[in-house]
């Protein structure tokens, strides 16, 4: 589209428009010469091209977009054209890159000038190119203020389109010259400037700031003072290299290095994209580390047409994290396809040469060697150094490794191998080896095994794969691992482990998340004189990402340790937490405790613990409350009780609880685990202080504690509950103790041994049981072996007076003939004493004194004494109702008893004994004792543990009562412990009694000193003994005698009925004639009785016969021809034509055998037998 005008001597054009759709468009105006020097004289308005279609940018048009703009003027000739004017740019973007830039340009007589060109207002240039000779030669200044480097990054990322990884903010200025625009660039370029790049970043390598200055000139490259650093770290250096081509160029660099850090990553797995089946891994920082040193390169470069280096590298003074290596040293040859790094060392003990190939795709070759005997350096290296000295140090051994690469230089195979023969961790040999290798895809840890000389071994083995979204699945066995024998890897010296390990533990999950669980099992195990038999626990350990942050936590799926009986458990969830952002720790248990035997306490019930552990300071804080769960010590249960507990700076401080009547306050101060100083510790109920505890304990040395008791404030009943004080005690009591130790004998192992107690115990208006008294006063003196009475009195005014001294030896398992001394005396103006032999005596009348004395040893004592009671009333609650005239003179000379006599009246009888007992140790030995009736009227006697029940068939419906007799007669008893016989005649009247006695009765009946007696016993049924229970109420006369050992014994003998009432099958019987008749022990029965049924007698008829083949036959009085079965039926109401005849002849039997417990021979016979424990030896066939 354009409108001219022709004339001769030129063309005068007002508007000529070139355009293309989409593409660009020019619009010119004024005139064209056509003779002459053909002068041109154009102006260009609204002139553009698209981006996308520069014909010069096609191989990378795609990538940019918008509109390059111009409007200037075109002069001089057609021949030689001169342009002048501005660009400016119109929405134009690289790639998804704004850039807007503006520039003035002017061309004339082959020579471009760009001026004030400005791009995205941090970016300037003036340029001037020189188009005269055959290849375009550029020179002038480039400068940038804050530069984004993104944007180079854009414009140079290749022909693909791919952005580069680079980032940062440029600023500097350059200037140039003999810039030639060709391969060729650098032969004779000269240019000068200073560059710094800050939070420069490229691909993975970043730094906080990049600085340096350079000088080229005359094909030699000089960089002055270039540096980079990171945090507190940096490198400085300078470089000078030679550039002409076909020539050997020499190049040096050098730099130094300090505190330089660098960093290791291990990986964690995502999801690459949405559409993608692979994954990707993410950098996760471990920890930093630190380089220093000079590190040096010398060599040459040399070109044609291809370019060479070759040259070495050298290091001195190096460290890493402190560190020192050896010198360095390492071969470079390089060209553009090939880097081969050989003859590389970091002294004689590291070595490795590495090959890269640069073809299309890069390949890796070579690997690295360690032979050493310095350990702990190449493991410090690898692990770090903290503080002055490390466990590592304590390693010795030889260290032998091999790394192999090979595949591609992005993810190459690797195979190696780590040895360490040898070993001595402090005092503990081991040997380590393991094989591993990476396959492109996966880690696999082939073998790790950790073996201990003395015995017990880690063996780990697993694979990381990061194709899995969870890569870790690697499983470590802890097999016969003796504790005692690794006590060095343990940092506490004062500890002593001992015991064996066995266990695994599973890793799986990720870098990020992983998951461990963990089995162990201990055997015999402990820490010095703590000793566990079994330990097994169950536990997880999983990372969780909460508000907070990162959070660590241990579950506990299961936990029990035992001790021999003893069983320390905790419930499923019990669970450990760590804050790894705030440092900090805090658990929750819930445990149980079974039979724990610790410092002479029994400890049994549950416990609640809950607290924190807070790291963020220099002294770990901890906070603990406990709360108990009907805990048991020894025999008084702390219900829920509450401990509110706080440990810092190694001081535990017992804290107050709200709304809490018992309260504990106090400070501990530990110097260590086991040693620490009461500084004070009290008890408080309410306002009212009860108990003080302070001083300084040992728990392995010397002990010096005072414990204070309030006086008349401690239940005394507490104090008996805690030290399981069988006795029930009872008063308001009050102490004051020292506990002393100054040292440990050799030979104990618990740290209560040796230790000493000495003080004083007051207890007022108490009770030991049955005895009541007003005072309690104790001065005494204990330790490991025994307790020092110096003075012990009770009083209970004007009735008793206690006083005892000496000392008495503890009881231990072996026998090592500890002395004994003690001696007891008492007077009783009451005989109120006697209360305490047996709850039985309720109350006392009369006058008691005794003295004992003990000496000898504890396992073969002597005893000396005496014990008299003068004319006393003793009133009882349940056996007897009274006893009068009690008269008691027992004499005891060198462990022998004499019963001179013990005489009472009761009811009309009169008791009397007399007789010798013989002591062995504390036991019976030998004995000859004769029990006597005086008179001829019985004792009264009742017997609790026979109740006589209640009776609907004999109107018997009130409460039930304990059996009651009258006894007569006399028994000697003489012998042995061993086997004693038991001769004499016995005869109860005005007798009601009962069998079997209920098992609620019986429980605390004990009657195992009958099982040595030899009978010889006869048992009489005097006038008036009757037998009830539920089934009959009989009358018996008649006698039984029982010969023989007890677990043997013969029952020979006769029992009548000469009136009574028996219930057969829901029918009362008359008893006409009934004998029990016992030969041998085989039971003979014979039975003759009657039962009124409306106008007739049905008569019971059992002939004479042994038990269990009787047959009861049953007729009419009233007819005779009446069959028994008829009679049967008419007195018991049972049709047993329904029944066959078996099954009527075992019904019949089985209400036979019912009675066998209510006949007239088994309560006389077999109550006896069986309250004794053996098997009843009445035969029933």
């Amino acid at each position: 589209n354009t409108t001219l005008l022709l004339g001769k001597e030129d063309i005068r054009i007002s508007r000529l428009e070139i355009s293309a759709p989409e593409r660009g468009r020019v619009v010119l105006a004024g005139e064209i010469g056509l003779l002459g020097g053909k002068k041109l004289q154009l102006t260009v308005v609204n002139s553009y091209v698209e981006t996308g279609y520069i014909t010069w940018l096609t191989w990378r048009s795609d990538r940019f977009s918008g509109r390059v703009n111009f409007l200037g003027k075109i002069g001089g000739t057609i021949e030689s054209p001169e342009v002048s004017g501005k660009l400016s740019s119109t929405s134009l973007k690289v790639m998804e890159e704004k850039i807007e830039f503006d520039s003035g340009v002017d061309y004339r007589e082959k020579i471009l000038k760009v001026t004030s060109f400005k791009l995205n207002n941090v970016y300037y240039a003036n340029l001037t190119v020189n188009f005269a000779g055959e290849i375009p030669v550029v020179r002038g200044s480039v400068e940038s203020t804050d530069g984004d480097l993104k944007l180079i990054s854009t414009l140079f990322s290749g022909k693909a389109g791919k952005l580069r990884e680079i980032a940062g903010t440029l600023r500097g200025k350059i200037g140039f010259s003999n810039l030639s625009l060709s391969d060729s660039w650098w032969e004779n370029v000269k240019a000068k400037g200073a560059v710094a790049i800050v939070q420069p970043k490229v691909g993975r390598v970043s730094f906080d700031e990049l600085s340096f200055g350079f000088n080229i000139t005359e094909q030699a490259l000089s960089v002055d003072k270039f540096r980079f650093s990171r945090g507190t770290g940096e490198v400085t250096g300078s470089a000078q290299a030679g550039m002409r081509k076909g020539k050997q160029n020499t190049i040096n660099i050098d730099t130094e290095w300090r505190n330089y850090p660098v960093n290791f990553s291990f990986w964690e797995q995502g999801k690459a994209d949405a559409n993608s089946k692979k994954t990707a891994i993410s950098g996760r920082r471990l920890r930093e580390n630190r380089v220093s040193g000079s590190l040096n390169f010398r060599g040459k470069l040399a070109w044609k047409k291809d370019w060479r280096i070759r040259g070495s590298f050298s290091g001195k003074d190096f460290k890493y994290n402190g560190e020192p290596l050896e010198p360095i040293g390492a071969h470079l040859s390089l060209n553009r396809k090939l880097v081969h790094l050989s003859s590389f060392h970091c002294g004689n003990d590291l070595k490795g040469e590495f090959t890269i190939e640069a073809g299309k795709q890069k390949t890796i070759s070579g690997g690295i060697e360690v032979d050493t005997v310095k350990v702990p350096h190449f493991l410090r290296l690898i692990f770090g150094t903290e503080g002055e000295k490390t466990l590592v140090d304590e390693i010795r051994g030889s260290l032998h490794s091999k790394i192999v690469f090979k595949g591609l230089l992005e993810n190459p195979q690797i195979n190696g191998y780590v040895d360490i023969e040898r070993g001595v961790f402090s005092t503990t040999n081991f040997l380590f080896k393991s094989t591993f290798n990476y396959n492109g895809r996966e880690i696999n840890l082939e073998s790790a095994e950790l073996k201990f000389a003395p015995g017990g071994r880690v063996l780990a083995k697993g694979k990381i794969d990061f194709n899995k979204l969870e890569p870790l699945e690697i499983n470590v066995a802890l097999e016969y691992l003796q504790l005692s024998k690794v006590q060095s890897l343990f940092y506490e010296r004062n500890l002593n482990t001992f015991g064996e390990v066995n266990g695994n533990l599973k890793l799986r999950g990720t870098f990020a998340r992983p998951h461990l669980k963990v089995e162990l099992e201990l055997e015999n195990s402990g820490v010095n004189s703590f000793h566990v038999d079994t330990v097994k626990t169950d536990f997880r350990v999983e990372k969780v990402i909460g508000e907070e942050g990162e959070r660590i936590e241990l579950v506990f799926d299961s936990f029990s340790a035992g001790f021999g009986e003893s069983l320390l458990w905790l419930a499923r969830e019990g669970r450990v937490g760590f804050s790894l952002s705030r440092k900090l720790v805090d658990f929750s248990f819930l445990s149980e405790f079974r039979n724990i035997n610790f410092a002479k306490m029994s400890i049994f019930g549950g416990a609640e613990l809950k607290g924190t552990a807070n790291f963020s300071t220099n002294s770990p804080v901890l906070e603990v409350m406990l709360t108990t769960r009907d805990l048991w010590v020894n025999r008084h249960n702390f219900e829920t009780a509450k401990l509110r507990l706080s440990y810092r700076n190694r001081k535990l401080f017992f804290l107050p609880l709200a709304k809490e009547t018992f309260q504990v306050l106090g400070e501990i101060d530990f110097e260590r685990v086991d040693r620490f100083n009461v500084k004070l510790l009290e008890f408080f109920q309410g306002k009212d202080r009860l108990v003080t505890i302070n001083g300084n304990a040992d728990l392995s040395g010397p002990i010096d504690l005072t414990v204070q008791g309030r006086k008349g404030k401690i239940a005394a009943s507490l104090i008996g509950e805690l030290l399981n004080v069988r006795i029930p005690l009872k008063g308001n009591s009050g102490f004051d103790l020292k506990l002393r130790r100054t040292s440990i004998k050799g030979k104990e192992r618990k740290f209560y041994d040796s230790l000493q107690m000495e003080g004083e115990i007051d207890v007022a208006n108490g009770s030991i049981g049955n005895l009541l008294f007003d005072d309690f006063h104790a001065l005494i003196k204990a330790d490991g072996d025994s307790i020092n009475l110096r003075k012990l009195t009770i009083n209970k005014k004007e009735e008793y007076a206690i006083k005892c001294w000496g000392t008495i030896p503890y009881p231990q398992e072996e026998k090592n003939g500890r002395e004994i001394e003690f001696s007891l005396q008492m007077f009783d103006s009451r005989a109120g004493m006697l209360r305490v032999l047996t709850r039985e005596i309720s109350d006392t009348k009369g006058q008691m004194e005794a003295f004992l004395h003990i000496t000898g040893t504890r396992e073969e004592p002597l005893i000396n004494g005496y014990f008299r009671v003068k004319e006393a009333t003793l009133y009882g609650r349940e056996i007897f109702k009274r006893i009068d005239d009690l008269t008691c003179d027992i004499s005891v000379k060198d462990s022998n008893i004499v019963i001179n006599r013990i005489n009472g009246r009761i009811g009309k009888g009169e008791m009397d004994l007399k007789g010798e007992i013989t002591l062995a140790g504390w036991k019976v030995d030998k004995l000859d004792v004769v029990f006597e009736n005086k008179r001829n009227y019985g004792i009264p006697l009742k017997i609790p543990f026979l109740k006589i029940p209640q009776s609907s068939f004999f109107g018997r419906l009130l409460t039930e009562v304990p059996c009651s007799l009258e006894l007569k007669g006399k028994i000697h008893v003489y012998g042995t412990s061993h086997s004693y016989d038991l001769v004499g005649v016995i005869e109860v009247e005005n007798t009601r009694f009962t069998y079997p006695p209920r098992t609620e009765d019986t429980e605390d009946l004990n009657l195992d000193f009958l099982k040595p007696a030899v009978w010889n016993l006869e048992i009489k049924a005097g006038k008036n003994t009757w037998y009830e229970n539920r089934f009959a109420e009989a009358q018996a006369q008649g006698h039984m005698k029982l010969t023989g050992p007890t677990e043997e014994l013969t029952v020979n003998g006769i029992l009548t009925a000469v009136k009574g009432e028996i219930s057969y099958l829901g029918a009362i019987f008359n008893v006409k004639e009934a004998t029990v008749e016992c030969i041998n022990d085989e039971l003979f029965l014979q039975v003759r009785a009657e039962c009124p049924v409306e106008d007739d007698i049905i008569m019971l008829v059992v002939e004479r016969g042994k038990w269990g083949r009787i047959k009861p036959k049953f007729t009419s009085r009233s007819d005779p021809e009446m069959s028994q079965e008829e009679a049967l039926a008419k007195a018991t109401g049972l049709d047993s034509l329904k029944l066959s005849s078996q099954e009527r002849d075992a019904l019949l039997r089985r209400e036979l055998l019912r009675l066998i417990d209510s006949s007239l021979a088994s309560p006389l016979i077999k109550s006896i037998l069986k309250s004794t424990g053996i098997v009843d030896v009445v035969k029933v066939n």
